[in-house]
């Protein structure tokens, strides 16, 4: 369930009613057309980040859903400037429902099911991706998806931009700590998308900048961000 936030926490400066509800410093890509896979669109994001992402965040409800889903979105860039979501391995016909999830590069500009998750559920706690009518649970360290009911190992509560298990609010969905690696089909393609493991771990400030999420729906692009040159 959403919770209100510490009043004494720091809220990142709310968003403008830009194009499709974005910041246009996080997705300059969308807006820059063929330059897209330039430099210029990761060192604005990059300063954007620097100078106005939070060390903290009140708690806030889920969006409102823009295409019916949206993106499980770390809130920092970490390694990958095109960000990490919450991802099942395998891409379209591939995708492996039964392994343990993982972040991925947003898959902005090219199928996405796998990476969509359902905002009203997220709403109640649930974090369901509507694709596959599951939800996210846990199993020991890791993050699995089942089939959607009253567990506890299922219920989570959005606190300051953390996704915390209901069931133990001192267990924070949390990126890993290794370096993201490419993945096995972006070293087959211009894409290079990257990868990283994704668990369930102690909230802390050793891992904060790991363990803040936002929810977003996917840009409107007919073609991927690729990666800096």
């Amino acid at each position: 369930m959403i919770r209100e936030g510490q009043k004494n926490f720091r809220a990142p400066r709310p968003k403008r009613a830009w194009a499709e509800g974005h910041c246009p410093f996080f997705h300059f890509p969308h807006l820059l057309g063929p330059m897209a896979g330039g430099v210029l669109p990761y060192a604005a994001a990059a300063l954007w980040a620097y100078l106005f992402l939070p060390f903290g965040a009140r708690a806030q409800a889920a969006p409102a859903a823009q295409g019916g889903a949206v993106f499980l979105k770390a809130f920092y860039a970490l390694d990958e400037p095109r960000f990490l979501c919450v991802d099942i391995p395998g891409h379209h016909s591939r995708v492996n429902v039964a392994a343990a999830l993982v972040v991925h590069t947003c898959k902005e500009g090219i199928w996405n099911l796998d990476e969509r998750f359902d905002p009203s559920a997220i709403s109640t706690g649930r974090l369901r991706m509507p694709e596959y009518g599951l939800c996210v649970s846990v199993g020991g360290a890791r993050l699995f998806l089942r089939e959607c009911g009253g567990s506890a190992l299922q219920t989570w509560e959005y606190i300051n931009f953390r996704l915390r298990l209901k069931r133990h609010l001192d267990k924070c969905l949390t990126i890993g700590p290794e370096p993201s690696r490419v993945t096995r089909g972006g070293r087959k393609n211009a894409s290079r998308n990257m990868a990283r493991s994704l668990i369930l771990s102690a909230c802390s400030d050793e891992a904060f900048e790991r363990q803040l999420w936002r929810m977003e729906p996917p840009l409107k692009r007919s073609s991927p961000i690729l990666p800096l040159k």
